[in-house]
């Protein structure tokens, strides 16, 4: 095991902090999802999801990406190749499958890359020094993340 998940808190309201993602905690009716969404705030100062648009589900939770990237692979920046053997999670090289969404790391920032049959990756390659793919990662919030209203 990488880091304790105790050191990973799921926070609830706003984040402070805008222009970074997030792994969100989504509540529907029917139970919970995770995915990995982007705080925008605007210049006029509105701030919302991206890409989140629900009339039915709300975000209940978040957690900074960074940290449960620390938490499930020991390393925030993979350009050097480092890997830690005992690691939840290892990050990936090379080109990832075109057919899943996954999360990148780029030099000090992670985005989620995604490839468009027109336009090819949403993030180029050669800025991409690692990745993780989507539904590996929130698979293993789900499983060893999983949120828990402490407003209830």
């Amino acid at each position: 095991m990488v880091a304790s998940n105790s050191e990973v808190n799921w926070r609830q309201g706003a984040p402070e902090k805008g222009g970074i993602y997030y792994v969100s905690a989504i509540q529907y009716p029917a139970g919970t999802v995770y995915d990995v969404l982007f705080w925008q705030v605007d210049p006029s100062g509105d701030s919302y999801w991206v890409p989140f648009d629900s009339k039915i589900a709300k975000v209940v939770g978040f957690i900074p990406v960074s940290e449960v990237i620390g938490a499930f692979t020991g390393v925030l920046d993979p350009s050097d190749g480092s890997i830690v053997p005992d690691a939840i999670i290892q990050w990936q090289y090379g080109e990832p499958d075109r057919t899943k969404p996954c999360l990148a790391a780029l030099r000090y920032m992670y985005d989620v890359m995604t490839w468009d049959e027109e336009f090819g990756w949403s993030v180029p390659l050669e800025h991409c020094d690692a990745y993780i793919p989507l539904d590996e990662f929130l698979t293993k919030v789900a499983d060893l993340l999983p949120f828990e209203d402490k407003n209830q």
